[in-house]
This record gives structure tokens, C-alpha cells and sequence, in this order.
């Protein structure tokens, strides 16, 4: 059981944690502007295609994922940011990329048998999209155990405002098509990429002796992390891409709008959870430490809840031609809350090493999805989507609390 750095002070925790708030209030700002930009220029049936090939993307994308690492996070997490070295970090690379290459095999091989128009007409953008958008998240992931969420903050403010520009640019030559918002988000991702890699080069030394390159077992870690995070994907967008085969491009526009729209709301939560996730290795603090940062999670969520459901009826007619994206708002009003109680629960059992219960409780949330949302489609379109997402991962939520009460407490 690795043990909280003595430099990692509860001063230092907040003030980066602070730093983390920025970086995510950025993200809700700008990802609410282009939420209401995008399908007002480029149509409503449009942005239902893109969204189809984010979903798409994203499952293609699960083994690039920052988020699959527990050795690297944890050897980041337990030294300081001059004292980790070049060679931990581009060998956890490695290891993505060489699970990235088996996947995109598989789901190239996938395509063959299954075709998928959208995807089939833009590969070669979507495959540049994954390896780039990826590649961003990767190395933003590395500043969040290393209390640096400054360099985040910065990257992702250039990545919004070159993707501004680039859009206005498409509007201004009449050029807003699939493609040009993929190679404008492509662009984007990639002057972000350019920034943090000089970050880490700058900053990190090119070995320590201290830090090694990920072992075998630290190899397998990974996998069995990367398979939970495939089956926690299914849940996030099984729902999208059964619209998209079932309902068509305009559903899964208004559906991804409303989607989209409450999603911002965790972005008040996240840095809780991220402040709060280094302090669960100290075993004397971790129940003071959760049960502090799971009423702050709950007031925060039950007030944006109550502002989503009186806001949205007001605030929707006005900004899109679709009135049926109000009560997939309010039906999804209530995600936010759920999710943010079950992340924390979920990232104490993955900083505990329980990596078999984290993958047994997405697979079981996933199926559940899959078959409450064919059955939601088919009787209720969009809204029983909405509605099988929802008790999806309040699924999820409720099994990850009651492990933690039962094992960890």
C-alpha cells in the first residue's frame, strides 16, 4: 500500500485542486458554446453524425486511454514532478500503442462485417482523430496525479480557442461539413499535443533511477483496467450508437445535445474526486476524506439538478428548433448526481487495487444498458434511451457505494 507524499499537504492538495476546478469550469464554458454553435450551423442532423462518430471513436480509442494506467498513475501519484523520469512515461506510451494497434485490426476487421456508412466514408479521418484526441487526454491525464493542473488548464483553453477559429472559418467558405469538423478537431488536438509534450520534455528528466518502466505485472494491471474501461464506454454510448442504427442521425442529435448539455455539470465535481483521490492511500483519513467529499458532491449535484430541470423548459426553445430535447434533459438532469457519487466510490476501489471489482461492476452496468436500451428504443425512442442510461449507472453507482461500505469501511 503506497502512502500519501509528505510534499502532497492538504495545502498543496486544495490549491491544485483549485487549479483542477479552473481547468474543468474551461471545459464546461467552451464545451457549452460548441454544444449550441455546432448544431445551429451545421444542423441538427449533422451533429448527430458527428456525435455517431465520437461514440464510434471512443470505443476505438479505449486502449489509448489515460485512464488505464494503474502502475504509472500510482508512480506519478508517489514522486514529485522533477524527480519522475521521460522513460516511465513514453513506456506506459508504448504499451497504448501497441493495444491500440490490436484494436484498430479489430475494428477495422468489425467494419467489414458490419458496416457503418459514416464511418466507412470518413476511416482514414476517424483513425487520425482517435490516435490525436487520444494522445491529448494521455498526456493531460499525467499532470493529475502529479498536482500540475496549470499545464491542463492552458492546453485546453489553446485547444478551444484554435477550434473556435477553425470553425469560423468553415462558417465564413461554407465548408461545415463531417470532415472539415473532424480535421478542425484534429488540428486542435494537435497544437495541444505539441504544448504538453514540450511541457514533459522541459520539466522531466530523461531517467531516474527511482522510477522504472512498466513490468510485466504492471502490463497486466493495464489490460484488466482497459477492459473496465471499454465496458464503462458501452455504458456512455451504447445509447448513441442504437439511435444512430435505429432512430437515425437527427434522434441521436437531440439526444446527444441533452446529453452533452447536463454532462457539463460534473465539471464541478471532478476536482473534488481528483483532489480527494491522492489522500485515499492514507488508510487513517480515507473514511473522513470520502464521507467530506461525498457531501460536497451531493449538495453541489442536488442544486444543478434543480437548476437543469427549471432552466431547461426556459432556456431550450431558444436556442434549438427541437422541443423534444427538453424532456431528454430533464430525464438526464439527474445523471450528473449519480455518476459523481459512483466515480468517487469507484476511483477509492481503483487507488485500493481492487481492479477485478472495478471490471465486474462496469460489465454488469454495460449489459444492463445494452438491454434496457434496445428495449427503450424500441417502445420509446430517444427517452428510453435517456431512461436506460440512467438506471444503467445509478447500477453502477449503487455498486460501487455498497462495496466500498462493506470492505473499505
Amino acid at each position: 500500500m503506497w502512502k500519501l507524499p509528505s510534499y502532497f499537504s492538504k495545502t498543496k492538495v486544495r490549491k491544485e485542486t483549485t487549479y483542477a476546478m479552473a481547468y474543468q469550469l474551461i471545459v464546461a464554458v467552451f464545451g457549452l458554446l460548441f454544444v449550441v454553435l455546432i448544431p445551429n450551423i451545421a444542423g441538427i442532423e449533422l451533429y448527430g453524425q458527428l456525435q455517431t462518430v465520437f461514440a464510434y471513436a471512443a470505443l476505438l480509442g479505449v486502449f489509448f486511454s489515460g485512464k488505464v494506467s494503474l502502475d504509472l498513475y500510482q508512480t506519478l501519484s508517489s514522486h514529485k514532478f522533477s524527480s519522475t523520469s521521460r522513460v516511465h512515461i513514453f513506456s506506459s506510451l508504448r504499451a497504448r500503442l501497441l493495444f491500440a494497434a490490436i484494436t484498430a485490426v479489430l475494428f477495422c476487421a468489425w467494419l467489414v462485417f458490419f458496416p457503418v456508412a459514416v464511418l466507412l466514408d470518413h476511416i482514414v479521418l476517424v483513425i487520425v482523430f482517435v490516435l490525436v484526441s487520444n494522445f491529448f487526454f494521455f498526456f493531460i491525464s499525467l499532470f493529475e496525479p502529479l498536482h500540475r493542473q496549470v499545464y491542463p488548464v492552458i492546453a485546453i483553453i489553446l485547444f478551444y480557442v484554435l477550434e473556435l477559429l477553425l470553425l469560423t472559418a468553415l462558417y465564413a467558405y461554407n465548408w461545415i461539413s463531417l470532415s472539415g469538423l473532424l480535421i478542425s478537431y484534429i488540428a486542435s488536438y494537435g497544437a495541444g499535443i505539441v504544448f504538453l509534450l514540450a511541457i514533459l520534455c522541459i520539466k522531466l528528466p530523461r531517467s531516474n533511477k527511482e522510477v522504472s518502466s512498466l513490468s510485466s505485472s504492471a502490463l497486466k494491471a493495464l489490460f484488466i483496467i482497459t477492459l473496465a474501461y471499454l465496458f464503462w464506454i458501452l455504458v456512455e454510448k451504447i445509447d448513441i450508437l442504437m439511435i444512430s442504427s435505429m432512430l437515425g442521425s437527427v434522434e441521436v442529435g437531440n439526444y446527444s445535445i441533452a446529453a452533452s448539455l447536463t454532462k457539463k455539470a460534473l465539471a464541478l465535481s471532478i476536482p473534488f474526486i481528483a483532489g480527494a483521490a491522492p489522500l485515499f492511500a492514507n488508510h487513517r483519513k480515507v473514511r473522513s476524506f470520502y464521507l467530506s467529499t461525498l457531501w460536497r458532491l451531493l449538495t453541489i449535484n442536488a442544486i444543478i439538478v434543480v437548476l437543469l430541470l427549471i432552466l431547461a423548459p426556459l432556456i431550450i426553445p431558444f436556442l434549438y428548433s427541437s422541443s423534444s430535447i427538453v424532456p431528454l434533459m430533464q430525464v438526464l438532469a439527474f445523471s450528473p448526481l449519480i455518476y459523481a457519487v459512483g466515480h468517487l466510490s469507484s476511483r477509492l476501489a481503483f487507488i485500493r487495487g481492487d481492479l477485478s471489482i472495478i471490471l465486474l461492476f462496469n460489465g454488469i452496468a454495460a449489459c444492463t444498458n445494452v438491454v434496457l436500451n434496445y428495449v427503450g428504443i424500441l417502445f420509446f425512442g430517444a427517452f428510453g434511451a435517456a431512461m436506460a442510461t440512467l438506471i444503467a449507472i445509478a447500477l453502477w453507482a449503487g455498486l460501487n457505494i455498497a462495496y466500498v461500505k462493506v470492505k473499505v469501511f
